[in-house]
C-alpha cells in the first residue's frame, strides 16, 4: 500500500489519513457479487516528502519509510480509494469594493456567509453609495451577474437576495448616475436624464421615438441592479409598462424580418363584414 501512494505521487493536503478503502475481487460471485470492500490504516508517514518538482526525496531505489501501522499488501486488481477529509477546504475569497467604508478581498469565515455579512465587515456604505445599482458577479460554473435587490437587502437580512457567498464572488456598489440609457430601435439612441415615475415609453419618446422597424411592445428595461423587467400582457387590463431606474437601460428592439406585418385594410373589411351579416341576422329575427 505504501508504495502505490508513493508512485501515485504521493497523498495531497485533504487527504484523510486515518484509512483507506481497498476494494478487491471476490473469491466466489454468487448473488451477483462483483467486489469485497475493507479499510486498512494510514498514517503521517504516508506524507512523504518531496521536492519542489513532486519527486519523491528519499534514497533511490529504497522503500518509504514505515510508520507505525503495519502495511498492506496489495493483490493485482485491487482498487485504492484515498478519501478526502470531511469539510476540508481552502480558504474562499469574495471581493467588494466601490462604496464602501473600506473595499477589498475578503476570506469568507463560514459556508454560510451572506452578502450582508460582507458589507458589514467592509464597514457598511458611504452616504455616495447606490444601492441599487450594485453589480454582483458569480464567476462559478459560468453565471455571471446576478440580479438583486440590495436595497431590499439592507432592509430585511432575510430577504431571499441575501444570498450565501461563493469563492470568487465580486461585488461592486457604484454612486448615484441619475441618467436612463436608450438604445436599439430608436431614432437617437442617447442617455436621457432620469424622471421620477415615467415608465419606458417616456424614455423611448426622449430618444427620438421608435424607428419605422421598432418592436416596441417588447421593448425591456436593465434595471441597474442587473435584472431585466418587460412588459406584462393583461387580460381586459392595460398592459404592465416597466418604470426604468436611475442608472437602468432601455432597449427596443428590431421587429422579426420574417414576422408579416399585420393588413389593418383586409381585417376591417373582414369585421365590416361579420358586422354586416349580424345586423342582416338581427334584422331577419325582428321579422
Amino acid at each position: 500500500m505504501r508504495d502505490l501512494v508513493l508512485l501515485a505521487g504521493g497523498l495531497d493536503q485533504s487527504a484523510y489519513l486515518n484509512e483507506a478503502e481497498i476494494a478487491r475481487l471476490p473469491e466466489h460471485r454468487s448473488d451477483g457479487l462483483t467486489a469485497t470492500t475493507f479499510r486498512v490504516p494510514l498514517d503521517s508517514s504516508y506524507l512523504f516528502e518531496r521536492a519542489p518538482d513532486g519527486k519523491y526525496l528519499g534514497p533511490p531505489g529504497m522503500p518509504a519509510a514505515s510508520g507505525p501501522n503495519p502495511d498492506v499488501t496489495v493483490q493485482a486488481y485491487d482498487n485504492v480509494l484515498i478519501m478526502r477529509q470531511p469539510n476540508w477546504e481552502l480558504q474562499r475569497t469574495a471581493a467588494i469594493g466601490g462604496e464602501v467604508r473600506f473595499p477589498g478581498r475578503y476570506t469568507l469565515k463560514t459556508k454560510t456567509e451572506r452578502l450582508t455579512d460582507l458589507i458589514t465587515r467592509a464597514g457598511g456604505l458611504t452616504k455616495d453609495a447606490y444601492a441599487d445599482g450594485v453589480v454582483f458577479i458569480r464567476p462559478a460554473n459560468g453565471i455571471g451577474r446576478i440580479g438583486i435587490q440590495l436595497s431590499d437587502v439592507l432592509r430585511h437580512s432575510r430577504s431571499h437576495d441575501n444570498v450565501p457567498l461563493q469563492d470568487g464572488d465580486s461585488i461592486y456598489i457604484p454612486r448615484f448616475n441619475p441618467v436612463v440609457n436608450v438604445q436599439g430601435a430608436v431614432n437617437s439612441p442617447v442617455a436621457v436624464t432620469y424622471a421620477p415615475g415615467k415608465t419606458i415609453e417616456y424614455y423611448v419618446r426622449a430618444a427620438g421615438g421608435p424607428t419605422v422597424r421598432a418592436d416596441v411592445k417588447r421593448s425591456y428595461v436593465t434595471q441597474p441592479n442587473g435584472k431585466v423587467e418587460s412588459r406584462q400582457a393583461r387580460f381586459l387590463l392595460p398592459d404592465g409598462v416597466p418604470t426604468p431606474q436611475p442608472g437602468s437601460t432601455v432597449i427596443v428592439p428590431n421587429r422579426d424580418p420574417l414576422e408579416k406585418p399585420v393588413d389593418y385594410v383586409a381585417s376591417i373589411s373582414t369585421l365590416s363584414q361579420v358586422l354586416v351579416g349580424l345586423v342582416g341576422l338581427v334584422l331577419a329575427i325582428r321579422r
